[in-house]
């Protein structure tokens, strides 16, 4: 990393400010570069009681890792108008953020779990378009091709409809977020079988 600036408090209302060129993480332990290190007794208190200035500063007793921080990175940016459209975030890397957080606050729950669902259901849209596809092809009888066209594009619209309104609602909370990732499935699912079943 270049052009660091880390700040952490302590209890007492004690300060540490360390800025540095350049920083890098190797075996466990942070390097800064050209670092400067300017430690506050109090947020009142402008003159530093300590400064140290070195070629490389070692920090060794962080928990933080570059796979924290980007993991973090990606959850923090992720906004929910975003979030609402499709899944945005790989099941590895939910996977990764609930291993670093396995106690997330409760938005940040929601959110992650819901996309963690939308990504798991996304493959089985697949089946259920084959179970909506099945009672329209079994009609007999000859159709007007355009009422065949209007009505997948309403099926279509109607599914991707849903999935936003399942993916908002449970990355705001208002629903689990397994039935907010499987919730288009679900109905869709159950709507072509059911369909399939009155076909005769």
């Amino acid at each position: 990393m270049r052009g660091v600036v880390v700040e952490w408090r302590e209890p007492g209302d004690k300060r540490t400010l360390i800025s540095a060129k350049g920083a890098s993480f190797n075996d466990g332990v942070w390097k800064f570069i050209d670092a400067q290190q300017l430690i506050y007794e109090s947020p009142q208190d402008i003159a530093t009681t300590n400064r140290l200035s070195t070629n490389e500063l070692d920090i060794s007793d962080w928990v933080e890792t570059p796979e924290l921080i980007q993991s973090e990175i990606k959850i923090t940016g992720l906004s929910s108008k975003k979030a609402a459209k499709k899944p945005q975030l790989s099941i590895a890397d939910i996977l990764n953020y609930l291993r670093i957080h396995p106690h997330p606050d409760k938005a940040t729950r929601a959110l992650v779990n819901t996309q963690l669902h939308g990504r798991i259901a996304a493959p089985w849209t697949c089946l259920v378009v084959v179970l909506i596809a099945l009672p329209f092809g079994a009609m007999s009888g000859r159709r007007n091709v355009f009422v065949g066209v209007a009505s997948s594009i309403f099926i279509c619209f109607a599914y991707f409809i849903l999935l936003q309104v399942g993916l908002a609602l449970g990355n705001k909370g208002d629903l689990p977020p397994w039935i907010a990732g499987w919730l288009p499935n679900l109905l869709f699912a159950i709507t072509g079988i059911w369909l399939t079943l009155r076909v005769r």
